[in-house]
């Protein structure tokens, strides 16, 4: 048996899987110059020529990339597989010696050694499908990036550079991606550590059983960790691994006490040889569960007397594994973001060593600098929330080929002259001012005017859910962190469709909409750090930015909504348009919230005064701007 946390820190791993950031990285580089080379080019005839040399250059570069990546992965991935079959026999090799047989070790026997090569050359096959798909996409990338650049400058709406740093931009967000035949999409770095996993855990498998079907074994147990993956809505119970963790099975039929192992975990061996029947079950994708041999007579190491499951010393039922899961998955989704940011730091700084132009340059900078600082935050938050949970900070899933020290340090920089220009609060003493006013004795009990449970039980779990989903999206665009409370509350007898109290519930009538959520918790990053007081001085400013921002997000969605706030939401696009801060609203929703609320007029009138100085304004465009600046900050009576 391989134990589930055998692949962490596990240096072997890490390895691999970096020389696979080096090629993303390569990528990500490679078509950033040729883009960046392509808004000097001009005659159509030309153009044409020129991409295709391009695409054929390109494609002849990353070949080379793969032939070095894949020669020196070699040597790792067969360290890794036969270092993962020594481990799991170590620990299976006790019950062999118990039944008074000579077991051969596994690199003395001619069967396992040959499943051991099958393997090995199926993984090969594997991350060769990977990378060849991964340099095929990426061909097709370069060549829709060209010509996208190309409509936008025929369209005349912008300058050749900002047209080429905005297409880069929007790439490095989701950066080099593997398409499977279901239509799944993961980043390369995922699809390797998925592929490392699953080989070598199943590569441990087929070596078990080889030896059950040599010895005739007739039992085996199955390993069993906290967070245990949890079967979600139209799956079958086998994908639910909480399910059969820690059990004892019956290879070949079932008895009382010792249900089948192929029907209670999709997984089969049958003379000798393992075979993964539903690969949502054990030894399936990303499964780190593994099994030992057995008897029925066995103690179960993973149970107590009673039956309940014990890891680590802790009685495990199946609520506190669901949360355990569901915090290992928020964790996964903190770190995708931190690389997705490091990934567009480095993609912005080839941007502002790119281009030739001052004026440019003046614009990208800045975004580098936010962008840092949300890496800052994005850190901060990581560690507080591993921290809170009792998790183990996995550095290796946060590292980014290229973002090394010297990275680090210049980003570091660039946050805190952020921090700095906008008036932020500083690391020590971030978010201390303003917090919301404390509970009272009565803000937790159950308002009367709210309907059943029985009736609407069901609805407040729909939309806790759907809150918790969207919460986890602002997290890679908002910088503040949320205060919304986790509750949602259900009454009927609301004047609007939903409203964030000052505890920060989140109040919805049964027939809330998405975007009536979003709104809301949005709300929970801006208007919750202050109180009741400041948020009625700027309460048109802070309701027209949420509505702006929840209804760019809708349409990007393509999720239907009802307009709120209608006259805040016009002096917002007015005073974009009039003062050409931004080519599309949803970045400039962004930004606008990402400003603490106080500060937001401010940044605004230098945007506009930074924009007439340049020349990029007439007077009557600056004039308009302000006139609906003013309109939108006037106090609430």
């Amino acid at each position: 048996m391989i134990y589930p946390d055998y692949f962490d820190d596990n240096e072997t791993q890490e390895k691999i899987i970096n020389l696979y950031r080096q090629l993303e990285d390569f990528i990500l580089r490679d078509i950033a110059d040729r883009l960046l080379k392509n808004s000097s080019m001009t005659a159509t005839a030309d153009r044409l020529i020129w991409r295709l040399q391009q695409m054929g250059e390109s494609r002849e570069k990353i070949m080379r990339k793969l032939q070095e990546i894949t020669k020196l992965s070699r040597k790792e991935l067969r360290t890794l597989l036969q270092d993962a079959v020594l481990t799991s026999w170590e620990d299976e090799k006790p019950f062999y010696d118990g039944l008074g047989v000579a077991v051969s070790d596994p690199l003395a026997n001619e069967e396992v050694v040959r499943i051991m090569d099958a393997q090995y050359r199926k993984s090969l096959g594997e991350l060769s499908n990977l990378t060849r798909t991964t340099m095929e996409q990426s061909q097709k990338d370069l060549m829709n990036m060209l010509s996208e650049y190309d409509m936008r400058i025929a369209a005349g709406v912008q300058s050749p550079t900002s047209a080429v740093c905005e297409i880069l931009d929007r790439y490095a967000g989701h950066g080099i991606e593997v398409l499977y035949p279901t239509g799944t999409k993961r980043t390369l770095e995922a699809a390797v550590r998925c592929c490392i996993t699953t080989s070598a855990m199943q590569m441990t498998g087929q070596v078990t059983a080889q030896y059950i079907g040599q010895y005739g074994v007739e039992y085996v147990c199955t390993s069993a960790h906290m967070g245990a993956r949890v079967a979600q809505k139209g799956q079958p119970p086998l994908a639910g691994h909480d399910n059969w963790q820690g059990r004892i099975f019956k290879i070949r039929g079932s008895e009382p006490g010792f249900p089948n192992l192929l029907e209670s975990t999709g997984y089969d061996i049958v003379d000798g040889t393992g075979k993964v029947v539903n690969p949502l079950g054990l030894y399936g994708y990303n499964c780190k569960h593994s099994v030992q041999p057995c008897s029925k007579d066995s103690r179960n190491p993973w149970r107590d007397k009673d039956g309940n499951l014990i890891i680590g010393g802790e009685k495990i039922d199946s609520e506190k594994n669901r949360k355990a899961y569901e915090i290992s998955q928020k964790a996964r989704y903190m770190e995708r973001s931190i690389r997705e940011t490091k990934r567009k730091l480095l993609m912005k700084e080839k941007e502002i060593n790119g281009v030739a132009e001052t004026d440019v340059k003046e614009i990208l900078q800045p975004e580098y600098d936010k962008l840092a600082y949300k890496l800052r935050m994005q850190n901060k938050r990581y560690n507080e929330f591993c921290e809170e949970n009792g998790l183990k900070k996995q550095y290796d899933r946060i590292k980014k080929s290229g973002f090394d020290r010297k990275q680090s340090a210049k980003a570091n920089g660039a946050a805190t002259r952020y921090e700095n220009q906008n008036g932020l609060p500083k690391e020590t003493d971030r978010f201390k001012a303003g917090n919301r006013e404390p509970k009272n004795s009565t803000e937790s009990s159950v308002p009367q005017n709210i309907t059943s449970d029985i009736l609407y039980g069901k609805k407040v779990k729909d939309f806790t859910k759907t809150a918790k989903e969207i919460n986890a999206e602002l997290d890679s665009i908002c910088i503040r962190e949320s205060k919304w409370s986790g509750r949602i509350i259900i009454d009927d007898k609301l004047r609007a469709l939903g409203q964030k109290e000052w505890n920060c519930d989140i109040k919805l009538v049964p027939k809330a909409d998405y975007a009536t959520e979003l709104h809301e918790l949005l709300h929970a990053r801006s208007a919750s750090y202050y109180d009741a007081k400041t948020y009625k001085k700027y309460r048109k400013m802070e309701e027209g930015t949420v509505e702006l921002l929840t209804e760019e997000i809708c349409k990007k969605k393509e999720i239907s909504f009802t307009s709120a706030y209608v006259e805040e939401l016009k002096h917002l696009r007015r005073i974009n348009r009039r003062a050409k801060l931004y080519m599309d609203e949803y970045s400039f929703a962004v930004d606008l919230l990402n400003i603490p609320l106080v500060d937001r007029s401010k940044w605004l009138i230098k945007r506009i005064n930074n924009n007439y100085a340049k020349g990029m304004l007439t007077g009557a465009e600056r004039e308009g701007a302000f006139d609906s600046l003013v309109k939108i900050l006037e106090e609430i009576d």
